[in-house]
C-alpha cells in the first residue's frame, strides 16, 4: 500500500507464500473499498473489468462492483478486486478512465479479511491458516478439458514445499475436499473451474 491508503498488510519472511501471494498466476484475490470522485458509468465499468492500457502494459482484468452513491459527497463507493499488485494501479486505472480516487482500503489478500481488525492492529497467523481457493470462472475451457492456466497454477503449487493442491471435479467432490482443508498442514490451494 501507497502512503495514501489503508488496510490490510502481510508482512511475511516465507519467500513461496510471498510468492504466491504477489504473482498474478496464483489468481490471489486482493479486494479493495475505493472511493472515487464523482459518479461512475457502465462503460467505465466495463473497461474497468477488461483492464486498461498502463504505461508497462495492460492491467489484468478485475472485478467493479458499485456499493454506493453518495450525492452530498459527489462520490461513488465501489468494491475492486485485483489479481495483481502493480505500484499504484487501482489510482492509475481509474485515472485512466477519467476517474480520481478520493480513498482506497484493501479489505482482504485471499483469504486473509481486515474485517476485525483496527487501525494499526496486526494479528499472527500461521501456515495451518492459509487456505488458498481460486477460481477461474468467466475463462474458456474448451472441449478437451481444464484450461492451461490451471494446469499452470497446479503445477506451481505442487512444486511448493509442504503444500497440497484439491481440485474437485464436481459438487460432491468440492465438499469433501473443502472439509478436508481444515485438517491438512500447510499450504492448501482448491482449485476450481467454475
Amino acid at each position: 500500500l501507497d502512503a495514501d491508503s489503508l488496510g490490510l498488510i502481510l508482512v511475511t519472511n516465507d519467500g513461496d507464500l510471498a510468492h504466491v501471494v504477489c504473482h498474478p498466476r496464483y489468481r490471489i484475490e486482493k479486494r479493495y473499498q475505493v472511493a472515487v470522485k464523482g459518479f461512475i458509468t457502465r462503460e467505465q465499468i466495463a473497461k474497468l473489468e477488461a483492464g486498461v492500457w498502463l504505461s508497462e502494459g495492460k492491467s489484468s482484468p478485475a472485478k467493479v462492483v458499485p456499493l454506493g452513491r453518495n450525492p452530498r459527497r459527489n462520490e461513488t463507493i465501489l468494491e475492486m478486486t485485483v489479481f495483481e499488485g502493480r505500484n499504484r494501479e487501482i489510482r492509475r486505472v481509474f485515472a485512466k478512465v477519467g476517474l480520481m480516487v478520493r480513498r482506497l482500503l484493501r479489505i482482504s489478500i485471499g483469504p486473509l479479511l481486515l474485517q476485525g481488525l483496527e487501525p494499526g492492529e496486526g494479528r499472527a497467523i500461521s501456515r495451518a491458516d492459509l487456505r488458498l481457493c481460486g477460481s477461474h470462472a468467466g475463462v474458456s475451457i474448451g472441449e478437451d478439458g481444464p484450461s492451461q492456466m490451471a494446469l499452470e497454477d497446479l503445477a506451481a503449487f505442487r512444486a511448493l514445499h509442504g503444500s497440497t493442491v484439491l481440485y474437485p471435479a464436481d459438487g460432491t467432490s468440492t465438499v469433501a475436499l473443502t472439509t478436508a482443508m481444515c485438517d491438512l498442514q500447510g499450504i492448501s490451494y482448491l482449485r476450481t473451474t467454475r
